[in-house]
């Protein structure tokens, strides 16, 4: 049952995959597409967490084209089928992925699937070249892809302007558990897409949204360690004393309104982006302490 979001985004009722219907970042431009799922269910989260964790995948609606960055969890495909029914119409589609795992490239045969002659952004992917060029690959429909997947460039350091007027720039990750880890910034909206990084802001009550717009909601450097080192186990103690200084710098070096992670809530405004900086770069410091 997909259950549409209020304006926060957020959710009305409970189940073990709450999808949601496309919530409006920025009106008739940008969206956010995906579910809700029990922290319990997720395998990257710190023991102790409660609440619920937010599966994102984004969309650019344009005069002609719609351009989704990743396509989310599988167990957000409903949610997935029913964006692309009510925004993309016969729009050009346009996909980027941010990295090959589940939760980017769960619907990426649903995606490509909706419409003929779609082009695919890559930039980081992966095995996912492999994948759209092996006949016997399973679970992507790889046998109907062949030759019909325009592959555009997306280098590290380089820019794209579509003909719809989107400007991406394209980021080597900063902090990364996969190498080939990708992140985007977008102009006319502000956002920068940070794939699995800035993901650590779950939905702890019902009266919360999506959307995290308050300072004070932010998790601080401590638990916020905990999530990063959860998540990238080779961290803690490493030997990369300019880390935190390397992610503020990419950050800084963009206007940036909004921080859009593939999963946790959204951080929006330029105060909520710069403390949820500060404190990213306070836990990578205790972490490359071994704090």
């Amino acid at each position: 049952m997909t259950q549409m979001l209020n304006s926060t985004g957020a959710h009305r009722t409970s189940s073990p995959a709450e999808q949601s219907g496309p919530l409006e970042l920025i009106e008739g431009h940008l969206y956010r597409i995906g579910s809700e799922v029990p922290i319990d269910r997720i395998s990257w989260i710190p023991e102790g967490v409660t609440g619920t964790e937010p599966l994102n995948c984004y969309a650019f609606v344009g005069d002609a084209e719609f351009f989704m960055v990743d396509t989310g969890a599988e167990i957000s495909a409903p949610a997935v089928r029913d964006a692309l029914g009510a925004l993309r119409g016969d729009r050009e589609l346009w996909v980027h992925l941010t990295r090959n795992e589940h939760e980017c490239i769960g619907n990426l045969e649903t995606v490509l699937t909706a419409r003929a002659q779609p082009k695919l952004v890559f930039g980081s992917g992966g095995g996912i070249l492999e994948w759209l060029l092996e006949p016997t690959a399973d679970g992507l429909g790889a046998e109907n892809m062949i030759g019909k997947v325009e592959m555009v460039l997306a280098p590290n350091g380089q820019t794209l302007h579509t003909p719809g007027g989107l400007r991406f720039h394209w980021i080597d990750a900063p902090v990364k558990l996969m190498f080939l880890t990708q992140w985007a910034y977008e102009e006319t909206s502000r956002t920068l897409f940070t794939s699995d990084f800035f993901a650590w802001q779950h939905l702890h009550s019902p009266e919360h949204g999506v959307v995290l717009t308050d300072p004070a909601e932010l998790s601080g450097p401590r638990q916020v360690a905990a999530e990063i080192r959860s998540r990238v186990g080779w961290l803690p103690g490493a030997a990369l004393p300019d880390l935190a200084q390397d992610l503020r710098a990419v950050v800084e070096r963009y206007e940036v309104d909004r921080l859009a992670p593939v999963h946790g809530r959204i951080l929006e405004g330029r105060d909520v982006v710069a403390r949820g900086v500060d404190i990213a770069c306070e836990a990578l410091d205790l972490l490359v302490r071994g704090a």
